[in-house]
């Protein structure tokens, strides 16, 4: 289904010429944070340990995770499903977005708290391998939650293999996606340190709410908007409207 990264883009959808069967798509909240870190502005001091430290560096990255994430989970979850959602015959779409890692009551202080529900996170959850980017997140305390978690994301994914439903009785209801406005969307997938914590969300990340905020937002001088704009944020598979709309 991953239709934008093999050439095609949205308008297979349109046209209808696919399998068409159930599907679940996702997002990470935090889609942007690595892709962000591993940026030439920032690299070194992120991954020197710096960055806590250099309070002007800091707000820049966290200015280009926070826009990049949302651009970037709406692309892969929100978009994707809104489209699919609208082809004739299509069966049931099913969201979700997975936020362990943004409370920071939950996680370890250090790079887990900088990087957040990171790009590919939920797979640790639908594995149960727990190997995956950060893994310092990962402490004794927060083990009962993370453990409940995954047992209820992947009786979620069991349930959707066998029938393309994923629910079953015991488990919140996961709603399919609805393109009516104000319905619920997307299934966020989170823990506390006791226990799993999920349920359905009217979110939506519609692009032009994004820049709005961008253009609002006085974390960071205008100089330093324009070159997270134009270097750090550019050029993504995500980042089409952004860049029509700030780098032309």
């Amino acid at each position: 289904m991953f239709v934008h990264r093999i050439g095609y883009g949205f308008h297979v959808f349109e046209t209808g010429d696919y399998n068409k069967v159930p599907v679940i798509l996702g997002s990470d909240k935090s889609e942007f944070s690595i892709f962000a870190a591993q940026d030439p502005l920032f690299v070194k001091a992120f991954f020197g340990g710096t960055i806590a430290t250099d309070a002007a560096l800091l707000k820049q990255y966290q200015f280009a995770n926070k826009y990049g994430s949302m651009l970037y989970a709406g692309f892969n979850a929100d978009q994707s499903a809104e489209k699919l959602a609208e082809v004739k015959n299509q069966p049931n779409v099913y969201a979700f977005r997975f936020v362990w890692g943004e409370d920071q009551s939950v996680i370890s202080p250090g790079m887990g708290s900088l990087v957040g529900a990171f790009h590919g996170i939920h797979m640790d959850f639908i594995t149960g391998r727990e190997d995956s980017f950060v893994t310092t997140n990962y402490t004794e305390a927060n083990k009962m939650g993370r453990t409940d978690l995954t047992a209820t994301v992947q009786h979620y994914l069991k349930n959707f293999m066998y029938t393309g439903n994923p629910n079953s009785k015991g488990l919140t209801e996961w709603k399919t996606w609805s393109n009516a406005k104000g319905a619920p969307k997307l299934m966020v997938l989170d823990a506390n340190k006791e226990k799993a914590v999920v349920g359905m969300t009217k979110e939506y990340i519609n692009e032009s709410d994004v820049f709005k905020a961008i253009d609002e937002d006085t974390s960071i001088s205008q100089n330093e908007k324009t070159k997270m704009l134009s270097t750090v944020m550019s050029g993504r598979f995500f980042s089409t409207s952004l860049d029509a709309r700030y780098n032309q």
